[in-house]
């Protein structure tokens, strides 16, 4: 159980005195979860034990006190922060991290505390039962009706684990695609027969490697986590910038770019979620700072790097021939080849992926196919277009 003892602890780098130090309550905490997590079990084997009910009830308020008082104390330390300084802003990220962390746990803990109730009134212990979420969900609804969507409950979780930004890679995708088109016209009023997509680290590493005849046809642009972490960078020039998707390929890439400095996949994000307890039904989300076009959400799937290029150019479109290589398997690779070895192919504008189906059925989705149905259902609801 807690202490009401006063500690004096260094906290971010400040000697404080407050009652229940962070140090002490996360100590409490831990010890207090293990109990819980014993009388669970013991309920398991004995469902009508109401005893121990009445015992996971106290344990579970008493974790809950030691949540809000945390995140209120968190709240007082953050209101001092000054974050003209390097220091305080890597005091506020962390303090920002922290709040948010036991701000979930808070929200967690009451609907432990209403599975409880409702089996102490029972009499017996479902160990089947799910958290009553009729009041959370209630309240994720209503924070949905005010955001699009999904991609603000992503920043949310985020910004709860300390990124103080996030930059839609859609934002930098429509500068690949502005720039991308602008350099298809361009080749090809220079003579040049076709033009291939450059977007994609393993298909610039075969080339470089296996099919050199090619390097001639591929775009010069960048892709849109080169341009997306340009953006950041201006806007935080001092910032470690992160880009997080399903590639890993994206890491070799990001050995050419000075402007990343990591590369995390959808996986390895969800095991951080998953370390820091993040619940994305009760996540509070944030909305995008910058509305992305419906034609750059859709670049990570097959097609939708030559559509994009095709919708922005509108009417010069029409001229242009486009054919799609996604799935770098061997005969994909032949004809990859041939093209370059003969300087024809069937299309003007080539678009090539490495993952079939592209982007979206990467090793590292974390979502399987249910991701590439999600897209397709998210797209139609975006309204902004080129």
């Amino acid at each position: 159980m807690a202490s009401n003892a006063t500690f004096e602890v260094e906290i971010y780098g400040n000697t404080t005195k407050f009652e229940n130090s962070l140090r002490g309550v996360n100590t409490a905490m831990s010890g207090l979860r293990g109990e819980a997590k014993n009388l669970r079990e013991a309920l398991k084997l004995d469902p009508t034990n109401t005893s121990k009910m009445a015992q996971l009830q106290k344990n579970l308020q008493t974790q809950l006190g030691l949540s809000r008082d945390k995140a209120t104390k968190l709240k007082e330390e953050l209101a001092t922060v000054d974050k003209g300084t390097s220091a305080g802003q890597k005091k506020w990220l962390q303090l920002t991290r922290d709040l948010g962390t036991a701000e979930t746990q808070a929200n967690r803990l009451e609907g432990e505390i209403k599975q409880v109730e409702s089996a102490i009134s029972s009499g017996s212990w479902n160990i089947e039962a799910k958290m009553d979420t009729k009041g959370v969900n209630s309240g994720i609804d209503g924070m949905k009706s005010r955001f699009s969507g999904l991609r603000e409950i992503a920043v949310g979780a985020f910004r709860q684990i300390g990124f103080t930004d996030i930059i839609e890679v859609a934002q930098g995708a429509m500068s690949t695609v502005e720039h991308e088109a602008h350099e298809l016209i361009e080749k090809l009023e220079e003579g040049q027969k076709f033009m291939t997509t450059s977007c994609c680290p393993s298909y610039i590493e075969l080339v470089n490697k296996y099919i050199p005849d090619m390097k001639k046809y591929v775009s010069g642009t960048g892709s849109p986590m080169y341009y997306a972490a340009r953006i950041a960078k201006e806007k935080y020039p001092d910032a470690k910038i992160v880009f997080v998707g399903p590639c890993v390929a994206k890491r070799k890439e990001a050995q050419r770019d000075e402007a990343v400095d990591f590369v995390m996949t959808f996986e390895e994000i969800s095991s951080i979620f998953d370390a820091f307890e993040i619940n994305l039904e009760i996540v509070q989300p944030y909305a995008m700072e910058f509305s992305s076009v419906r034609e750059a959400h859709g670049f990570a799937q097959a097609g939708g790097v030559m559509g994009a290029v095709k919708a922005f150019l509108k009417m010069e479109a029409d001229k242009i021939n486009a054919i799609q290589v996604s799935d770098l398997n061997k005969k994909n690779i032949g004809t990859l080849r041939a093209y370059a070895k003969s300087g024809k192919a069937p299309g003007q504008f080539i678009e090539v992926m490495a993952c079939e189906g592209g982007c979206i059925t990467g090793p590292s989705t974390h979502s399987g196919s249910n991701g590439k149905r999600q897209l397709v259902q998210e797209l139609a609801k975006q309204e902004k277009t080129y």
